[in-house]
């Protein structure tokens, strides 16, 4: 018979299970409809290294995700965390720094799924065609998924304890959204939008049927 410790103990684990799974990349692909292909995955690692943006925002006024806390590198493949930004970041937000780790994650396997997530005829979105899209928009596409993504994991956790816990990486999203530079700030504009005609965008937009601009993506959307 399972004691009441026992029973405390499991329901830990299984708390704990819920709230760090399923991992990003699985939600944002039932999010997207695109499939990372088994074996051609970004890699991705945690990094004591120096972010390569990190001395240009010492002042603390603003904090940029890409460079200082995270990046993606599209023509490797790679994902890095970078756990001196995060550190840095979680203490001017006075937030926990595995709540903004799992925020920074969304946002680079949101960079990543957009360029070699696959469609459903096991297409990719070439390196020239995701070099093509200006700054902004891709910062835009990447909070927006991370919006829906964090949103989705909300509304699909069985147990309070884990929505709670999810609701507060939410909540770090949106205080580190006004502190982060106006690229990518441009997201709660199309937040409303529904995530169908956001896919849509995105597959043209990866097969080059549409230029890669904000006002393009504006004018179309909304």
């Amino acid at each position: 018979m399972t004691t009441e410790n026992e029973k405390n103990v499991l329901s830990v684990i299984d708390n704990a299970y819920e709230f760090l799974w399923p991992m990003p990349f699985q939600v944002l692909q039932i999010l997207t409809g695109l499939e990372f292909k088994i074996g051609k995955f970004p890699s991705d690692r945690m990094s004591e290294e120096e972010p390569p943006l990190f001395d240009s925002y010492q002042s603390g006024e603003i904090i940029p995700i890409d460079g200082v806390l995270g990046i993606y590198y599209p023509r490797s493949r790679e994902i890095i965390i970078f756990q001196k930004g995060i550190n840095w970041a979680s203490k001017l937000l006075n937030e926990k720094p595995e709540h903004l780790e799992i925020v920074v994650k969304y946002h680079e396997w949101s960079h990543a799924i957009i360029h070699i997530g696959r469609d459903e005829n096991n297409e990719i979105c070439s390196l020239r065609a995701y070099n093509s899209i200006e700054n902004r928009l891709h910062e835009t596409l990447a909070q927006l998924l991370t919006y829906h993504g964090l949103k989705h994991r909300i509304n699909n956790a069985q147990r309070e304890i884990a929505r709670q816990a999810l609701q507060k990486v939410f909540e770090v999203f949106k205080v580190l959204s006004p502190r982060q530079p106006p690229e990518y700030r441009d997201w709660n504009k199309f937040e409303n939008v529904p995530l169908e005609r956001l896919r849509k965008f995105m597959l043209a937009l990866r097969k080059h049927d549409i230029r890669g601009k904000p006002d393009v993506f504006e004018s179309l959307i909304l």
